[in-house]
C-alpha cells in the first residue's frame, strides 16, 4: 500500500491523476514489527557449511554469487551495492 501510495503521489505531481483529499485516510501503509525475520545464528551456520560444502556442483557463477552472499553476511549484512563499490584500497587491516 506505501508503494500504491508513492505512485499515487507522484502521479498527483506529474497532473496524471487528479488530487482527491484523504484518499489514503484510513488505510493503513505503515510497517508492522510483529515478528522476527532473521534466522538463528547456528541455522545459518548450518546452511552455510553445507553449502561451501557442495558449491563444487555449482556452475562457476554460482559459486562466485555464494561467496559474495557469505562474504556479506559475515560482513554483519553488507549491502550489495556497498560491496560492489568497495575497492582494495579501503579494506583496512584492523588487527
Amino acid at each position: 500500500m506505501r508503494v500504491l501510495r508513492a505512485v499515487y503521489n507522484e502521479a498527483v505531481m506529474e497532473e496524471v491523476a487528479t488530487y482527491k483529499p484523504y484518499i489514503f485516510n484510513k488505510v493503513y501503509t505503515g510497517v508492522e514489527a510483529n515478528r522476527e525475520n532473521a534466522l538463528e545464528a547456528n541455522v545459518m551456520k548450518r546452511l552455510i557449511q553445507i553449502a561451501l560444502n557442495r558449491r563444487a556442483l555449482l556452475r562457476p557463477s554460482l559459486q562466485l554469487s555464494l561467496q559474495y552472499f557469505v562474504l556479506m553476511f559475515m560482513l554483519r549484512g553488507l549491502p550489495f551495492v556497498d560491496l560492489s563499490f568497495m575497492k582494495k584500497v579501503s579494506i583496512k587491516e584492523t588487527l
